[in-house]
C-alpha cells in the first residue's frame, strides 16, 4: 500500500466539512489512541519448576513483542495521532501457578515486570486469576500474593474476576479481594497507594480484555492471544456511524497485520 494510495483514499472518503472536523477532533477533543495492547499466551511456559516457568516467560514476552513498540511509534508518526500507551496482556498467571505449588508467585509479577520494562512497554496485565466458578489450583495463592507483587513491581497489573451472571459470586473470593484492597494499599501508602490503582475486582469480566488495570489473555483463544494488537481507540465523535477519518485509520492500520504479523482488533469509546 502506497503513501499516494493511502492519501487518495482518504481524500475520496473525506469532505472539506469532514477534514476540519478531524482537525477539531485533534486540537480541541483530545482524539488519541487510547491504547495498543498485545496478547501473548503464555500456556506453553507452565513449567513445575517455578524457575524454569519465569524463565520462559521473559523470553517469551521479549521475544514476541520485541517490535511492539516501535512499531506502534511508527503508525503514530505516519498518522499522526498520539498514541498513549503500549500494553501487553498475558494467560492469567495463576494458571501456570497450578503446576507449581510451592512457587512464590511474586516471582512470576517480577518476571513480567522485568519483560516488559525490556520492551518498554506502559503496562504489563495477566496476574490475574478467574474464580467466579470457584478456586482451583494457584488461584488462591495468588490471590493472597497480590498486594506484595502490586508493592514489588512497578508496570505489574492485576485483576480477580469474583463473579458471573451465570456462576453467581464467589463469596470466599470477595472476602479474600477486600482484604487485598486494603492491604495493597497499604503496602503502597507512601506511593499514593498506586498497588490498589493497580487492581482491578471484576463480575463478568470480558474475554480477552484489554483495558488497563486489568488486560489479560482469554484462555479460550490460544490462537488469537498468540500475538494480536488491540488499538483501544477514543473520540469523541457522536455518531452512530463512524467518522471517516476514523474509518480510514482502521482500514489502513490493517497493513500492521502483514507487516508485522499481528492481528489488529478495535475497540472505539465514544
Amino acid at each position: 500500500m502506497t503513501e499516494r494510495f493511502r492519501k487518495d483514499t482518504l481524500m475520496s472518503m473525506m469532505n472539506t466539512g469532514d477534514i476540519l472536523e478531524t482537525i477539531e477532533m485533534f486540537t480541541q477533543d483530545n482524539l488519541d489512541v487510547r491504547t495498543v495492547t498485545m496478547g501473548i499466551s503464555l500456556l506453553d511456559c507452565i513449567d513445575p519448576d517455578p524457575k524454569k516457568a519465569c524463565e520462559k516467560i521473559y523470553n517469551k514476552i521479549t521475544t514476541k513483542a520485541a517490535d511492539l513498540v516501535p512499531a506502534v511509534e511508527h503508525i503514530s508518526a505516519e498518522y499522526g495521532i498520539p498514541i498513549i500507551n503500549k500494553r501487553i496482556s498475558v494467560t492469567p498467571i495463576a494458571m501456570l501457578l497450578g503446576a507449581c505449588p510451592d512457587a512464590d508467585p511474586v516471582d512470576f509479577a517480577k518476571a513480567l515486570d522485568a519483560a516488559g520494562k525490556k520492551v518498554g512497554v506502559n503496562f504489563v496485565g495477566g496476574y490475574t486469576a478467574l474464580v467466579h466458578k470457584g478456586f482451583s489450583a494457584g488461584d488462591r495463592r495468588l490471590i493472597e500474593s497480590i498486594p506484595r507483587a502490586l508493592a514489588e513491581t512497578d508496570i505489574v497489573c492485576s485483576s480477580v474476576n469474583i463473579g458471573a451472571t451465570k456462576a453467581g459470586l464467589n463469596m470466599d473470593a470477595i472476602k479474600l479481594m477486600g482484604e487485598a484492597v486494603k492491604k495493597a494499599s497499604e503496602l503502597t501508602a507512601d506511593r499514593q497507594c498506586i498497588g490498589a490503582a493497580k487492581l482491578v475486582v471484576f463480575c463478568n469480566a470480558p474475554e480477552d480484555n484489554p483495558f488497563t488495570y486489568s488486560p489479560f489473555s482469554d484462555r479460550l483463544f490460544p490462537v488469537l492471544s498468540e500475538k494480536f494488537a488491540c488499538f483501544f481507540l477514543k473520540t469523541p465523535y457522536d455518531s452512530k456511524k463512524l467518522h471517516p477519518f476514523v474509518l480510514f485509520l482502521m482500514q489502513n492500520l490493517q497493513v500492521f497485520n502483514f507487516v508485522h504479523k499481528i492481528q489488529v482488533l478495535f475497540l472505539v469509546q465514544y
